[in-house]
């Protein structure tokens, strides 16, 4: 009886000491993640060291970042063990990044000569930035990038165009390691600068409560509609895409509230779960702030953000556009009624108490579009304007301890996207080294045979393919190196092109079998996952059509004459809302299956932008749409006659 006592006594002091060091080690992580916001705004305004002192800090920070608020193994493991290795790779990351914050100047003069501490330092780092990116992101990049590193050496061996002369270890680390053209190239830069202050941005917005004032928003503006809890999704989903810029955390946040609203009204749960996983994978499209890809795309195209943003503005309407007509089409087949009247927050109110949270996007896009500010720079601004703007408001005035939270959660966001940069890096300086990047590209137009439809299919493949293994960053940065160039070969727009890889990066998170946004929202909706998935597919294909239409029409991407855009967006509405009342069975009364087939098909005939398969659409549409309502009218009047006899 003494020993259970005593061994009962020994188990409980050491859970206190586990509470306890737990305690410490948030604490801790905590510091670090608000002294990383914390240098990176003084960064952004003060940029006095060297950009590879720069890019080194921002990594050393999301390394030990990383490796404090994730265990080896997923499921924890021995506290003491875990602790241990914690210790090891903090230490090994915090010398290695002092080793070359100290040794910046020399390393660069040290290319092609690399010291025998170059060589162990810059292999510890890429050990450590594998490691990170295996706990933050799973298997999927770190195993591709080891396969590239494989390559490196392999080369002379390999057959086709996969063959090169192989290159040394020491010009490897040296190319990797010593210059900014590897693991501390531009995608880092990017990562250190634009994406960390728009993810810090997001986080700001969200601890000043603008995250739950735009749920409430859509509620209030769009719940009376029938089926208004869908709409509810889809409107939220949009304006918290502007936020968080990631289509899994997004499901996450507003998916907890949407779905069982729509379950609630009557929707089917794999419905309500695949409308939110649309709806929030559709943020990472969304301008102005539309994830760390459209980043990346202003330092691969050379070209301001504002040129982004205003290509990608059509294409992302025309997805939530079509998810709208999807869900009136299913609202009116099921006759669903709107969310009860008790629910819906009253919209004046709510207006006057929170119209300050629509001022930060909106002064954000100013300072992009209107003073020609640089993304950097107009984030740090609109950061401070939202501290200001919430002392509008008595009761929503932002504490010291908010902005704390929100530092340290900008910084907690960033350490997936820190890591994978880091990768990318790699990766993409292996490409370069080796040229592998120009066979590829050369191999992809040969395979289309000129056909650029072929191409096109080839691409949105290998995009979804890798969108699904890797997370969306990584794969846009792999495919803009391997593939979007051989777009651009064959004569598309440079925008156009990277925006087409990126579609179909983000269409991943929706598409069956592994999309992780649909397992997410399934989960949440207590619905089949494979199910959801398949309706994702359906509810969302507009979004595999959109790429192909604003490829071949630049006036999508809002580049041409007023006319021409106002014309191809007339054009691109019609078509896709018959392809939604195609792919719901529904116009004005059920289709038959002739009516389908034509709706569909009148709207695929608007993908090419001539005259010709214009008329043809829209002439097939607006036939079909006045046949079905002359019909509807002669139904309603046969039955009013009917009832008329009757009495």
């Amino acid at each position: 009886m003494l020993k259970v006592m005593l061994e009962r006594r020994m188990y409980i002091q050491m859970k206190k000491k586990q509470t306890t060091d737990n305690k410490k080690l948030i604490m801790l992580a905590a510091f670090v993640a608000v002294a990383m916001s914390v240098y990176q705004l003084y960064i952004s305004l003060f940029p006095d060291i060297s950009l590879m002192q720069q890019r080194a800090i921002h990594l050393g920070f999301g390394l030990v970042l990383t490796f404090l608020v994730t265990s080896f193994k997923k499921e924890g493991g021995k506290s003491n063990i875990d602790n241990a290795i914690k210790v090891l790779l903090i230490s090994a990351s915090i010398i290695s990044i002092a080793y070359i914050y100290k040794k910046s100047e020399t390393l660069i003069d040290n290319f092609g000569f690399p010291t025998t501490w170059d060589l162990i330092f810059g292999t510890l780092v890429i050990l450590l930035s594998l490691e990170a990116a295996r706990r933050v992101a799973g298997y999927g990049l770190p195993i591709l990038t080891i396969i590239a590193i494989s390559y490196v050496f392999l080369g002379p061996y390999l057959p086709g165009v996969f063959e090169h002369t192989g290159i040394q270890f020491e010009r490897f680390i040296s190319s990797m390691f010593l210059t900014t053209e590897g693991i501390f190239g531009s995608i880092l830069g990017v990562s250190a600068t634009f994406v960390f202050m728009f993810i810090l941005f997001g986080a700001f917005l969200n601890q000043s409560g603008a995250g739950e004032f735009y749920i409430k928003f859509a509620l209030a503006f769009v719940g009376r509609l029938k089926g208004g809890p869908a709409y509810v999704g889809v409107l939220g989903s949009a304006l918290m895409g502007m936020v968080s810029g990631s289509g899994v955390a997004n499901a996450a946040t507003t998916g907890v509230f949407t779905i069982p609203l729509m379950k609630k009204v009557g929707f089917k749960p794999h419905f309500a779960g695949a409308v939110e996983a649309l709806a929030s994978t559709g943020g990472q499209i969304m301008p102005p702030v539309m994830g760390a890809a459209a980043f990346l795309m202003v330092d691969f195209l050379g070209v301001p953000y504002t040129s982004i943003i205003k290509a990608a503005l059509i294409p992302a309407l025309l997805f939530f556009i079509t998810i709208f007509f999807m869900i009136y089409f299913e609202t009116r087949k099921m006759n669903l009624e709107p969310v009860p009247e008790d629910q819906i927050p009253r919209l004046l109110p709510l207006l006057k108490e929170g119209f300050h949270h629509f001022l930060p996007p909106v002064v954000l896009v100013v300072l992009l579009t209107v003073f020609k500010y640089t993304p950097l720079y107009s984030a740090v601004i609109t950061i401070g304007f939202i501290v200001a703007v919430s002392w509008l408001r008595k009761g929503q005035r932002m504490t010291p301890k908010q902005i704390l939270n929100a530092m340290e959660d900008g910084a907690r966001g960033s350490i997936v996207i820190v890591s994978l940069c880091a990768l990318a890096g790699i990766i993409v300086g292996i490409i370069n080294l080796t040229g592998l990047g120009l066979e590829l590209s050369s191999m992809l137009i040969g395979l289309a045979g000129g056909s650029l439809m072929l191409l096109l299919v080839l691409t949105m493949f290998s995009s979804i393919v890798l969108g699904m293994g890797l997370p969306t960053t990584a794969s846009y940065i792999i495919l803009a190196i391997l593939v979007a160039p051989a777009l651009i070969d064959f004569g598309l727009h440079p925008i156009g092109s990277h925006l087409f890889v990126l579609y179909f990066g983000v269409l991943a998170l929706v598409t069956p079998p592994i999309g992780a946004c649909f397992y997410i929202t399934a989960g949440i909706a207590d619905a089949n996952p494979l199910k959801t998935g398949m309706m994702s597919m359906k509810l969302g294909i507009a979004g595999y059509i959109a790429p192909f239409m604003f490829v071949r029409n630049e006036a999508l991407l809002m580049i041409g004459s007023p006319i021409e855009i106002l014309l191809a967006l007339s054009t691109a509405l019609i078509g896709t809302f018959a392809l939604a009342a195609g792919a719901q069975n529904y116009l004005v009364y059920r289709t038959n299956i002739l009516w389908r087939i034509l709706l569909i098909g009148s709207s695929l005939m608007l993908i090419e932008p001539t005259f010709l398969t214009d008329l043809i659409g829209v002439g097939t549409f607006l036939a079909i749409l006045i046949i079905q309502w002359i019909n509807k009218k002669r139904e309603v009047m046969k039955e009013n006659r009917s009832l008329n006899e009757v009495i």
